[in-house]
């Protein structure tokens, strides 16, 4: 299709090769024609294995593509905030790993960069779009389950000794850790279930005395009215990605919230104790394509973004507040929205 959107993706690591690439192949409206990392000869590898054009070393080169016109920004935490600005400036709409920043502030800079550059800017919280998030969004406002009143999200896997001593996200100065990394999803997760921002956070970690980050988190934010959502994320316990929403009337269970795939992808409605309806996603779609399409209908149809820009920015604030608080052992810490 001659109007396929043009993408450039920054970064050859593990999330654009098993998620973001398949997505991108899968839809008839885009194409990757350029990808970019520091080391060229692993740019190059990359660009062979997906019969990608053009492989450059260094980000600026495919920034300044003049044929790339959008840009997936896959690279480590500390970078997101300037490779991201840097692409508006040069006119390429942008889909930026999660988290958006460092903080909040830092976030809030690159959605204004972006609106100033008229670029749209989505991050990468794909569940935002899946069909099965859809679902329970409209079970939520109907009042299938009654008012919400409290939600559970985890979000861990255990990570060994020897992938701790080479993984980026045991890296402090690259903005790791098992908060930036996994819990900016069940934050999100919570924030998206309740419908509106937290006011207050409390948390406790665990810390790795080499790395400087965070390994477990575990925190709770409170919301109006007297409801609150808890979470937990670990690079040290098995591997759980579940959600609880529990309300006056029944609760959702969901075993896939956050990159749902395939039949495993399931939600329980209860009522009474009771299942009353099962959903199966038996789809085995790339679990980013939802996102992927909706993105190029903002950039070919002039669609509005689904998730608005400023939601990274409001989940950052959710997280400045829960790592203000783990840090101080554990006192509640109000959520501070620049």
């Amino acid at each position: 299709m001659a109007d396929r959107v043009r993408w450039g993706i920054l970064g050859a690591g593990f999330i654009a090769d098993y998620q973001f690439i398949p997505a991108v192949k899968a839809s008839p409206r885009g194409e990757v024609v350029a990808v970019a990392a520091r080391d060229a000869d692993r740019a190059a590898a990359f660009a062979q294995r997906h019969a990608i054009p053009r492989s450059v070393a260094g980000y600026e080169r495919l920034i300044s593509d003049p044929d790339v016109e959008a840009v997936y920004v896959a690279l480590p935490n500390s970078a997101h905030a300037e490779w991201t600005m840097a692409a508006a400036a040069a006119g390429k709409h942008v889909i930026c790993e999660k988290p958006l920043a460092r903080d909040a502030r830092e976030a809030a800079v690159v959605v204004e960069a972006c609106a100033r550059a008229g670029v749209a800017l989505a991050e990468c919280f794909v569940y935002r779009y899946h069909p099965q998030t859809l679902r329970i969004g409209r079970w939520l406002r109907e009042g299938a389950i009654g008012e919400v009143r409290t939600v559970h999200a985890n979000f861990h896997f255990t990570m060994d000794a020897e992938r701790r001593r080479r993984d980026i996200r045991m890296s402090a100065p690259l903005a790791g850790g098992a908060l930036m990394d996994l819990g900016c999803y069940p934050i999100s997760w919570l924030r998206f279930v309740f419908g509106e921002e937290p006011e207050s956070a409390a948390a406790r970690a665990v810390w790795d005395p080499e790395g400087g980050v965070d390994t477990q988190m575990v925190g709770m934010l409170s919301f109006s009215a007297g409801r609150a959502g808890t979470f937990d994320c670990s690079f040290d316990c098995d591997q759980d990605l579940s959600t609880t929403i529990v309300g006056t009337k029944g609760r959702i269970v969901v075993a896939q919230p956050y990159h749902p795939r395939g039949s495993g992808a399931t939600v329980r409605l209860l009522r009474r104790g009771l299942p009353e309806e099962v959903h199966v996603d038996a789809k085995d779609e790339p679990a980013f394509l939802a996102a992927v399409e909706a993105f190029h209908a903002t950039v070919r149809d002039g669609a509005p973004l689904r998730v608005p820009s400023r939601d990274g920015v409001d989940n950052m604030a959710a997280i400045d507040a829960v790592r203000a608080s783990a840090a101080a052992g554990g006192a509640l810490r109000p959520v501070s929205r620049p």
